[in-house]
């Protein structure tokens, strides 16, 4: 039985029955299916540190495992909402690793609500100026702050004094 029309295309085995080994080919073989990378047996993977340098990794959990792993510390700044202005590429990069690190909310767009920092980049246009003013003069406690302010409290782990 199943939700399949006729289950006789579709021979279901017990599972019990398989071997480790069997077991991980098949869930390899589903994952490939799905876009996702074989996993590698545990003495072989091979994963990217913060920077894309590849280290290797010597235990029994997979390098999908390690993907969706929460640190503690990750949200010390999530009670913040940045607003990245003025950033280019390569800024806006280092803005959104920063807050990811963090736990801070970025918004490429000032929100009414949301907002406790303005990040201001090393392109600041005209276009974008007037929209910070005019954000500023409804919200006057928000201030402006440069992306190193973000790297220092990442670093310590705190929100920095601005």
């Amino acid at each position: 039985g199943g939700w399949c029309r006729d289950s006789a295309l579709y021979p279901v085995q017990d599972v019990s029955e398989k071997s480790h080994e069997e077991e991980a080919r098949l869930h390899d073989r589903k994952r490939t299916r799905e876009g996702a990378k074989p996993s590698a047996p545990a003495e072989q993977q091979i994963i990217s540190n913060e920077e894309g340098v590849s280290v290797g990794k010597e235990n029994s959990m997979t390098a999908w495992d390690d993907l969706n792993h929460s640190d503690d510390n990750t949200d010390f700044l999530g009670h913040c909402g940045v607003w990245a202005v003025g950033c280019p590429l390569e800024e806006s990069m280092t803005v959104l690793r920063l807050c990811r690190l963090s736990g801070a909310k970025r918004f490429t767009s000032p929100h009414p609500t949301l907002i406790t920092h303005i990040i201001r980049g090393s392109r600041l246009n005209q276009i974008e100026s007037k929209e910070v003013v005019q954000y500023l003069e409804k919200h006057e406690d928000v201030p402006v702050v440069t992306i190193d302010w973000l790297d220092r409290s990442v670093s310590r782990q705190e929100e920095m004094p601005v």
